[in-house]
């Protein structure tokens, strides 16, 4: 069995626990596209949105300002945000750095938001028929190493006026039963 000092030295990591989750990421990375929740999802937000008056069965691939990205999507059945209704999630890859360039400028610091809540993200379902899915936040109950995100489906187009300007935008309509 190898020393402490031996796994310093081959994996660069002060802790055990560094090392371990250096081994997890490994694994995560090399079975990532063998999962069958793994898929490519586009980020964007309202300003590049490019299908804007298109609600459903969207082509992100043909998009010059959708943001191409590795992610899971996967549903959970616990801590639903609407209560009612099964929550869906999606996880980034480990190796994955942060790559819109606007982010940070008109959503984390005017909003403080913490990348990548706000955003859009285009991801086909079974059939391959990509829907539009607003990220809403971190799922944090169990903070672990692979954090996942909490997405609803755009399924509203609001518009209204503001000093005489119109305005549109999808939003997430949600009802609860209980």
């Amino acid at each position: 069995m190898p020393s402490l000092d031996m796994c310093r030295k081959i994996s660069n990591a002060n802790t055990i626990g560094e090392i371990h989750k250096r081994n997890s990421d490994l694994v995560m990375e090399s079975t990532w596209n063998t999962d069958i929740a793994s898929r490519i999802g586009y980020l964007y937000d309202q300003e590049h949105d490019d299908e804007f008056d298109v609600e459903f069965d969207l082509n992100p691939q043909k998009s010059k300002t959708k943001i191409p990205v590795e992610i899971k999507f996967f549903e959970m059945e616990y801590n639903s945000l609407a209560k009612d209704e099964v929550s869906q999630h999606i996880m980034f890859k480990p190796s994955y750095k942060p790559n819109v360039p606007y982010y940070e400028k008109k959503f984390a610091k005017p909003l403080g938001a913490e990348f990548p809540i706000g955003l859009f993200c285009d991801i086909a379902d079974s059939r391959g028929i990509y829907q539009r899915w607003m990220i809403v936040g971190q799922y944090r109950e169990h903070s672990n190493q692979f954090p996942s995100y909490l997405v609803l489906p755009t399924n509203h187009k609001l518009r209204w006026v503001n000093h005489e300007k119109k305005y549109e935008s999808w939003v997430v309509l949600r009802s609860q039963n209980s």
